[in-house]
């Protein structure tokens, strides 16, 4: 059944009269039901629940009772008592107010005072003059509530007799227990509550000790104070005066149940507890309570250290003659001082032979070229190391360096085998050295390095460690005032396999690695006809990305540009063939947990201002979403806007026929800001309109004749409520709300305002 939250009623009530007889106990109630907006409720059944109550303002009614009314065009008529009597309790003796409930909602307010047709007051005269004239003298009407014969009857030592119309009540006191008689004038013994049933008696103030309270005993009846040791108790008329007798000096006597003892004075100044000399001795001291801060360096002098010289412990200068005693868990002398100078340990000469020189320990930078010559090497004569030339006979003399003007070739080697034709190992492990390293000079596109195979890798390299297996760098050459660069750092050709690849067996470390510096690009791929590059992972178990862009500057990790001006064209394409939930052609994803502000996983821009480009743009063929976005407690998805003329977030149906252009699954619409399209208008003296309204100033509508406002009454506790059916309208300039029935809104009311433009 529908719900109505607003109505506005109209009600005619009277209480039927009958020429003759019984006045019945029946309302008869006709009305008019409309919503907030003055349109007739639906036509058909609707429950009504209608409550009498004493008060305009009471909280429980004396009577309740449910009908269900048949409303036409809103308008219902019901008879109030014909389905749950009125009791007689319900004496229409005084104002009575109706509250009504419509299909189970909150009840309407305010509430409607009952008054008498002028019929239904004669009738009740009427009814009056059959038992008794409401001006009518010299009877009782009730006593305690009941009416009728009445014979009053004393009991318990009470007579009753009277004289004439006068009744004389006595109670004469007896010999039983408890009060027998009680006649007090000056207020020494109050009875209160005389319209009872209880009557309380109390003591006036002052008289008695009603209890004594000690600690969390409360003592009552006859209570006896004892003094103890030291104390003594002296009366002195109400007052008792408590004292202690002091002792000689000091605090004397102290109990205390947590065996501490606290001194506090919340009114301050401090209170001081003073411990006599040497009252803190070796018990009293707990273990590590001394700490460093505690010594005292009085009578000592820089660089002296505490020592017991067999009666106490004095400041001492250290003995001269080194280091006298050392000790070492570990088998090593540390010697350190972080805050400088450097502290030496000299060793004695000889004191370092074959047993504590370590394997190893003696490389290259350690040996002494003293006595050498340029290409000489170290050798056994028969009788020690000495430096000599190279033995072997015939051979190349290392270091060996030559210039010459030769063509084809300087070096060439030719092995007819199976083994390598040539093999180059660097030991080096401390510096960055090449093993292999070839150079050119030519402005020609000549090559530092240059491999053909007929079959295998034309040139191929292994790192181990850090290093790279195939490093190739250009070498920028001047030119006509002018630089420029030629040639590559390492190029690779084929005719049906890869012109360059790179394999890696690190987990860590890059198959193929490129590096560009002073603007140049690390890796380029470029193509005439096919793909610039191609990234591809050939193992379904690998997880890991198939290309990987990073930097820890402000550019891009990775960048797609496609430079051509006309086209459908895309500077990043991403695709996936997975048909898995969270699949995605292109992931972007913010890494740290409390992200920068406007930080972004996808971010589109579009840096046009002709109005026709999209930042981010998505479509969906068949019934999913273009764009999707989710947050369990944040925004799944954001849009905004400058321009006044623009929208943060647009949604639009483009089909035929009528479509849903915006669908809100669950939850509220909220709006939020300090210009938000809905707000609390209050109707006061300074924007009263005309005779029956009150003008709207807001900038979300004032000027727009095309604004779609809706308004609804506000009530709330302390508000003003305006009980008329109200509308909008415009006034030329601003919007206005108006009481349709022509009568002033109270100053104070509040509506809710909301404004939709169109």
């Amino acid at each position: 059944m529908k719900r109505v939250h607003a109505l506005a009623v109209l009600m005619i009530i009277a209480l039927t009269a009958v020429a003759s007889g019984q006045v019945p106990r029946t309302i008869s109630y006709q009305g008019v039901l409309t919503d907030a907006a003055g349109t007739f409720i639906a036509d058909g059944n609707h429950t009504l629940l209608m409550s009498l109550y004493d008060n305009a303002s009471a909280s429980t009614p004396i009577y309740t009772e449910t009908q269900t009314v048949v409303v036409v065009k809103g308008l219902f008529n019901a008879i109030i008592g014909s389905v749950t009597p009125i009791p007689v309790l319900v004496s229409f003796d005084r104002g009575y107010f109706l509250g009504v409930t419509v299909d189970g909602g909150t009840e309407l307010v305010p509430r409607t005072p009952l008054s008498a047709v002028p019929y239904a007051l004669r009738a009740a005269a009427a009814d009056v003059a059959d038992a008794l004239a409401p001006s009518a003298t010299g009877i009782v009407r009730s006593v305690n509530g009941q009416q009728g014969t009445l014979t009053l009857q004393g009991g318990g030592g009470t007579t009753i007799t009277n004289s004439g119309t006068a009744f004389t009540i006595s109670s004469t006191g007896g010999g039983g227990t408890g009060i027998q008689g009680v006649q007090s004038t000056d207020g020494s013994l109050s009875i209160t509550n005389p319209n009872g049933p209880t009557a309380n008696l109390g003591i006036a103030p002052n008289q008695v000790v009603k209890s004594v309270t000690v600690g969390a005993t409360t003592l009552r009846d006859a209570v006896t104070l004892t003094a103890g040791s030291g104390i003594t108790l002296t009366p002195a008329g109400n007052a008792v005066t408590i004292a202690a007798s002091g002792g000689s000096t000091g605090i004397q006597t102290l109990q205390t149940g947590n065996a501490a003892l606290d001194i506090t004075n919340p009114a301050g100044p401090t209170t001081t507890v003073t411990v006599k000399d040497g009252g803190i001795g070796t018990a009293q001291l707990a273990n590590a309570a001394v700490t460093l801060q505690k010594l005292s360096s009085a009578g000592a002098t820089s660089g002296q250290h505490l020592a017991f010289n067999g009666t106490n412990l004095v400041w001492v200068t250290p003995a001269a003659g080194g280091v006298q005693t050392v000790q070492s868990t570990n088998n090593t002398l540390d010697v350190s001082n972080g805050g400088g100078p450097t502290a030496t340990v000299n060793v004695k000469d000889g004191g370092i032979g074959t047993t504590q020189l370590a394997n190893g320990a003696v490389t290259t930078a350690k040996l002494s070229s003293a006595g050498a010559s340029s290409g000489q090497v170290l050798s056994f004569d028969g009788s020690g190391v000495v430096w000599s030339a190279p033995g072997g006979g015939g051979g190349l003399t290392f270091p060996y360096t030559s210039t010459a003007g030769t063509s084809p070739d300087m070096f060439a080697l030719t092995n007819t085998g199976s083994g390598r034709t040539g093999y180059f190992l660097n030991t080096n492990t401390t510096t960055i050295a090449s093993t292999l390293y070839g150079e050119t000079a030519s402005a020609a596109a000549s090559n530092g390095v240059e491999g053909v195979s007929a079959h295998g890798h034309g040139v191929r390299g292994r790192g181990n460690a850090q290093g790279s297996g195939v490093f190739g760098s250009t070498v920028t050459i001047p030119a006509g005032g002018s630089t420029f660069s030629i040639g590559s750092g390492v190029s690779g050709f084929s005719d049906a396999a890869y012109g360059t690849a790179g394999v890696s067996y690190s987990p860590s470390h890059a198959g193929l690695y490129g590096m560009g510096s002073s603007g140049a690009d690390g890796v380029r791929g470029s193509s005439s006809g096919g793909t610039a590059g191609v990234f591809e992972i050939t193992n379904n178990a690998n997880a890991n990305h198939a290309i990987e862009g990073t930097t820890p500057g402000t550019g891009a990790g990775v960048r797609g540009l496609n430079t051509a001006t006309a086209g459908v064209t895309n500077g990043v394409l991403g695709e996936t063939t997975s048909g898995s939930p969270n699949a995605a052609g292109v992931l972007g994803r913010v890494v740290p947990v409390a992200a920068g502000s406007f930080s972004a996983g996808v971010r589109g821009e579009n840096n046009g201002n002709s109005g026709t480009g999209v930042g981010v743009y998505g479509s969906q063929n068949g019934s999913g979403y273009g764009v999707y976005g989710t947050t369990p407690n944040g925004i799944g998805v954001v849009g905004e806007t400058g321009g006044t003329s623009g929208a943060g977030v647009r949604a639009a149906f483009t089909g035929g026929g009528n479509g849903t252009a915006l669908e809100i699954v669950n939850g509220a619409i909220k709006l939020t800001g300090s210009s938000k399209a809905a707000f609390v208008h209050t109707a006061s003296s300074g924007n009263a309109y005309a005779t029956n309204g009150t003008q709207i100033d807001n900038a979300m509508c004032d000027g727009d004749a095309n604004a779609i406002l809706i308004v609804t009454q506000r009530l709330g506790t302390g508000s003003i409520y305006n009980p008329n059916p109200i509308g909008v309208y415009y006034t030329g300039s601003k919007w206005a709300i108006i009481n349709e029935i022509n009568t002033a809104i109270p100053v104070g009311a509040q509506f809710n305002v909301l404004v939709i433009k169109q």
